[in-house]
């Protein structure tokens, strides 16, 4: 792995980035806050590491898991929308939260590095102190083209879902009153919340671990989510001896793993645990939980990587602070055989609390049913009737299916975005084979979805350069 030390963002927790189809860097935003309390706002940096052009005084809390996420506008590859909230008050600092609201970014300007072009628009005011938990999250709509994002209200059991169309923001919020609403005092603001890459569960912990004295027994809820209504239900919620920290899905979506750290006068060190979902039985998950490593940082993240692991966040207390970078090797296996490295990658900065948060969709990878994003599995063409020729291409390629008719396809980009036949590309029959045509796709992968006429489905990755 190489390093980019260029990176301007410099703190323990909070931030989130995008990159276009080939992987490179669009642009990030972190707060302004350092690892000590700071201001209650953040700022964007273009892929040069430079701020953007008015990407200064974006309200967001300085610190929190969740502060802020990057969704790409439905049908638009220009036009991107930075949602963020505040962080939860501890006694002292932070008493005047931002709400939740959002930014435009558009990339076609200043030369292709982006301009803010609306900031600080407000969605859901903080009408008193700390009315906003630490989450905020993302995970695409059933018709893979809209995407839902979900917030909660503190101290309450509500979560709000509101869903992002081509049109903007839908006005219509879809209000989830549902779970645990008695949390009992400060420590208790929420520490994420991450859906499953096929979008169809939701793990959240509410409980903020505090890495002093860890005497804070959390409770991790799993929810079934309905990613055409917004609708959060079946919840089930399994008691802890322990405080959660990071959590994490596998590309699977049935196992589920979490970061936990003990109270300390058990003198249990911090440890990643695995569980069984596949089964929505309270009893069969409890039973399932299997140590899978201890750990020496006691409050990382977890997080889903294109390579079909789960990286570990971590942080030594050094000068300047460096540390390692984690990772379970197989996280699709049940078992200590899904493997753990906690010395995988080093990192000469500091590595921090965690990662930037994404559109979790982004991250499926589950063949077995249409979804919205089934480009990050490299196998995914295997023992298709099929060749195509050349991959990469720049305008044109050759897909030869041995006299199988397609009757129906599309196409999608890595952020699941649906492409414009005839205007995007165009698929011509010719013979026993097809031809793909590259109207206007810029340099990147796709994915070609297609129907044969006996009914059966194949997913083909085009490699586009120019």
């Amino acid at each position: 792995m190489q390093e980019d030390l260029n990176g301007q963002v410099y703190i323990d927790e909070g931030a989130c980035s995008i990159s276009d189809t080939a992987g490179n860097l669009l642009f990030y935003a972190g707060p302004n806050g350092g690892t000590l309390p700071g201001e209650n706002n953040m700022t964007v940096y273009n892929a040069n590491h430079e701020v953007m052009q008015n990407g200064t005084d974006i309200d967001c809390g300085w610190s929190g898991r969740q502060n802020s996420i990057i969704v790409p506008l439905p049908g638009n590859d220009k036009i991107y929308y930075l949602f963020t909230i505040g962080d939860v008050a501890v006694v002292g600092y932070n008493m005047n939260q931002p709400g939740f609201k959002y930014n435009i970014i558009d990339m076609s300007l200043d030369g292709g590095l982006g301009a803010v072009t609306e900031k600080n628009i407000e969605i859901y005011s903080n009408q008193a102190n700390d009315t906003l938990s630490e989450i905020l999250t993302a995970v695409h709509h059933a018709n893979c083209e809209d995407v839902w994002i979900v917030i909660h209200n503190y101290m309450t059991d509500v979560f709000m879902v509101y869903k992002l169309t081509a049109d903007g923001l839908d006005s219509n919020v879809v209000i989830n009153q549902i779970g645990n609403s008695t949390w009992g005092n400060y420590h208790t603001w929420g520490w994420g919340m991450k859906f499953s890459p096929n979008g169809k569960y939701a793990a959240v912990n509410k409980n903020f671990m505090c890495p002093s004295n860890c005497q804070i027994k959390d409770t991790l809820e799993l929810y079934r989510f309905d990613n055409e209504t917004g609708i959060l239900s079946d919840r089930i919620a399994i008691p802890m001896d322990s405080a959660v920290a990071g959590k994490e899905f596998s590309f699977t979506n049935d196992l589920l793993y979490t970061f936990e750290a003990h109270i300390y006068e058990l003198e249990i060190p911090p440890s990643i645990y695995q569980y069984d979902i596949s089964k929505w039985n309270k009893s069969y998950i409890m039973d399932s939980k299997t140590l899978i490593g201890n750990y020496f940082f006691p409050i990382p993240d977890l997080h889903l990587t294109p390579l079909n692991t789960i990286i570990i966040s971590g942080e030594h207390a050094f000068d300047p602070p460096e540390g390692y970078i984690g990772v379970i090797e197989n996280p699709n296996v049940r078992g200590i055989g899904c493997s753990v490295n906690e010395n995988a990658f080093y990192i000469s900065r500091n590595p921090g609390w965690n990662f930037p948060n994404f559109v979790r969709s982004y991250f499926n990878t589950d063949s077995s049913v249409y979804n919205c994003n089934t480009v990050t599995v490299e196998d995914v063409i295997k023992n298709q009737a099929f060749e195509i020729y050349p991959n990469p291409f720049s305008k044109q390629a050759e897909i030869k299916t041995y006299d199988k008719e397609i009757i129906y396809y599309d196409l999608f980009d890595l952020k699941g975005n649906k492409l414009l036949k005839d205007k995007d590309y165009k698929l011509r029959q010719i013979d026993n084979a097809y031809i793909f045509v590259n109207e206007t796709l810029k340099e990147g992968i796709y994915i070609l979805t297609c129907r044969f006429s006996d009914n059966k489905f194949f997913n083909l990755k085009l490699s586009v350069i120019n």
